[in-house]
C-alpha cells in the first residue's frame, strides 16, 4: 500500500484513492450479494471458477478471499486518509 503512488502519471496515493472510491462504492453491493449467496450454500458453489485477467481460472472462494483482503486494505488506508469509506 505504501508503493501505490503512480509514478508514470505523477498521481499521489491520495489522488488514486480519491479516484478509486466511486468504483469501490459501485462494486461493494455486488460483492456483498456474492458473499451472501456463498455463505448460504458454500458447498454448491465450491466448484465454481472465476476467470482472472491473465486467463487463469481460480476457485470462487479463493477469488473472494483475495478480493476481500484487497478491499479491506484499501478501506483501512482510505479511513486513515479520509476518515470515512
Amino acid at each position: 500500500m505504501d508503493t501505490i503512488d503512480d509514478f508514470s502519471t505523477g498521481r499521489s496515493k491520495e489522488q488514486i484513492f480519491r479516484d478509486l472510491q466511486p468504483c469501490i462504492m459501485e462494486i461493494n453491493p455486488y460483492m456483498q450479494q456474492i458473499n451472501a449467496i456463498w455463505q448460504q450454500d458454500e458447498h454448491r458453489f465450491g466448484n465454481t471458477k472465476v476467470l482472472t485477467p491473465d486467463g487463469r481460472y481460480i476457485p470462487l472462494g479463493l477469488w473472494m478471499t483475495n478480493f476481500t483482503m484487497l478491499m479491506g486494505r484499501l478501506e483501512t488506508e482510505m479511513r486513515i486518509y479520509y476518515g470515512t469509506f
